[in-house]
């Protein structure tokens, strides 16, 4: 990857502005998690804090559930991300608290902590008999508040919800975190997906609309299109505040945000996916394609590359044997690139090639070859235009 989650960012423009939005009876029972949960630590088998006392139970079921789950998230999300840390620093053998503000990146090396307190203190110079750094602590200072407000207010979710979080049965729904968790398991691996608030009636909503539409993506996105904007951003995060890391090649989950800034009117970029499966038979004549695989398909993996995997984490060589499905060699396969955008209006087929034009260079320049568009959730199409690559 090169790109990283920006946690000053989100702080400065999801997250704080919401908690500064949030009721005053929220901030206040914020307030209370913070005076009475600062010991509390998580049971050893369900990692569920115990309520301290009965009042702050209460507290939180006097809050309407879709309000608490928002909120939840907001107060996880504020505390999690916080930049403002504190330093306890040895200085000349004083002990002084230092304190980090938000334009610190908290999530640097320790040796950057150093350096900014340095400058905080005005004297670069020090030698490091002179300076030592006892700790640093970053995000909510307030043992943690943030995600205890979450632990517990998940718990009171969950029992509005009639959900038991400790079964593990596939699908599954529970709060997490104020938002309503989707999770799924088989054999072969499992997935979570956050598609909604942690209510009973988006729950029963999410629940209906898995059984028609049995993809989390696109179950997410119906279930947020009428949430007010602020709202929405919550479930975009991974895609709205991962950022380019300067210097580094883009890779493929990157592209469509690239793409995105240019096209913000006519269209949504979802993906960036291999088309056109092409393989040349030159070794084989065809003869052993395997029954049910089609002619034109991606290079398939095989026992013989498990057998020459290497390395303590599994590596790969797509080169060490040939296609486990047609028995031809890895660079015996080619495909096209393209670029998958939903319409975000009905367009007529100049307002699409004029959208297009403005990307038809960067799509060269990253290698796409080619653009497709399937149906959006809205029914959104171009003129004359039905789930096609151009």
């Amino acid at each position: 990857m090169s790109s990283k989650f920006n946690f000053q960012r989100a702080w400065r423009e999801v997250a704080s502005p919401a908690y500064a939005d949030l009721p005053e009876e929220i901030i206040e029972l914020h307030e209370r998690v913070k005076l009475t949960c600062g010991d509390l630590t998580q049971a050893e088998h369900t990692l569920l804090l115990p309520f301290p006392d009965e009042g702050l139970e209460k507290a939180f079921k006097a809050i309407e559930p879709r309000q608490l789950a928002v909120a939840t998230r907001v107060i996880n999300g504020w505390g999690t991300w916080s930049h403002t840390g504190l330093a306890r620093v040895s200085l000349r053998g004083r002990v002084v608290n230092v304190i980090i503000a938000d334009d610190f990146d908290c999530w640097s090396p320790r040796n950057e902590a150093e350096k900014y307190v340095k400058q905080r203190l005005a004297d670069p110079w020090l030698s490091p008999e002179e300076f030592e750094i006892a700790y640093v602590k970053y995000g909510d200072n307030a043992g943690g508040s943030g995600w205890k407000f979450a632990n517990l207010a998940d718990q009171v979710l969950n029992k509005y919800m009639g959900v038991d979080p400790s079964k593990h049965a596939s699908p599954s729904w529970k709060a997490y975190e104020g938002q309503l968790r989707h999770h799924m398991s088989n054999s072969r691996g499992w997935t979570n997906a956050d598609v909604g608030w942690a209510t009973i009636e988006e729950m029963q909503r999410a629940q209906e609309l898995w059984a028609e539409l049995r993809d989390d993506d696109q179950l997410m996105r119906e279930m947020i299109k009428d949430y007010p904007t602020r709202e929405q951003a919550w479930f975009t995060l991974s895609r709205d505040f991962m950022d380019h890391e300067p210097g580094t090649d883009y890779d493929h989950s990157e592209l469509p945000r690239l793409f995105q800034r240019y096209v913000e009117e006519e269209f949504t970029v979802t993906h960036v996916s291999a088309v056109n499966f092409r393989v040349d038979y030159s070794n084989t004549g065809g003869s052993h394609i395997k029954r049910g695989v089609e002619n034109d398909h991606p290079f398939t993996i095989g026992a013989k590359h498990l057998q020459e995997a290497h390395g303590g984490m599994l590596s790969l060589d797509s080169s060490s044997a040939v296609c486990d499905a047609c028995g031809e060699p890895y660079d015996h396969h080619t495909h096209d690139l393209a670029l998958f955008l939903e319409c975000r209006k009905n367009l007529t087929q100049e307002e699409a090639n004029q959208a297009l034009q403005r990307i038809k260079e960067l799509a060269e320049e990253h290698g796409i070859e080619g653009f497709a568009f399937p149906p959006s959730p809205e029914g959104f199409t171009i003129e004359g235009v039905h789930d096609a690559v151009s």
